[in-house]
């Protein structure tokens, strides 16, 4: 995992491995997933202060 501190907090860049939920499969009841693949998280450490690129960023 690689991990950015940033003023407004930090980023972290993660590997989900089961993969997002894409449906539900009534055959077996359980979630058909994506693939794994690389995601962002980020810990905002602070809310006041905020830059409007920072939220911009986080949507």
């Amino acid at each position: 995992m690689l991990s950015i501190l940033r003023e407004e907090g930090t980023i972290h860049k993660a590997d989900w491995i089961d993969g997002s939920i894409v449906d539900w499969d009534d055959n077996v009841q359980e979630y058909v997933r994506s693939k794994s693949h690389t995601i962002a998280l980020k810990c905002i450490d602070k809310n006041e202060n905020m830059s409007d690129a920072y939220l911009q960023e986080v949507k």
